[in-house]
């Protein structure tokens, strides 16, 4: 239900009513910290919503969605960097397309390559 919903937006909208250290040392005993995040959250919503705080979604369900919502965020910070790092090894690729230098296997020389195409 709606309301459901909204008891839970409500009493997860502030990290603070969580304790981070307690939630981390339960987490040890489960193999997960959403377990007792669950426990806690369904204890702040209360009745008659508390049932609905863990309905139709599994443990790892949440743990994944988590994780690509931290990448996501992390991706924001970074594609700028990555488009920049992209455009200088693609520049020394084209200027070093000759230009020799040893080859290694295995912390060994090797035959002979480009560092264009180690660039690239």
């Amino acid at each position: 239900p709606a309301e459901a919903a909204d008891a839970v937006d409500a009493a997860a909208a502030d990290p603070a009513a969580f304790d981070a250290r307690s939630l981390a040392e339960r987490a040890r005993d489960g193999g997960n910290p959403v377990i007792p995040l669950v426990a806690d959250l369904t204890k702040a919503v209360g009745e008659p919503y508390g049932p609905y705080v863990h309905r139709g979604a599994t443990s790892q369900d949440i743990l994944d969605t988590a994780t690509m919502l931290v990448a996501a965020r992390t991706l924001d910070l970074l594609l700028p960097d990555l488009a920049r790092t992209e455009r200088a090894l693609a520049r020394l690729a084209a200027e070093h397309r000759d230009t020799p230098m040893p080859g290694r296997t295995l912390t060994q020389h090797a035959v002979p390559t480009v560092f264009g195409l180690k660039a690239a």
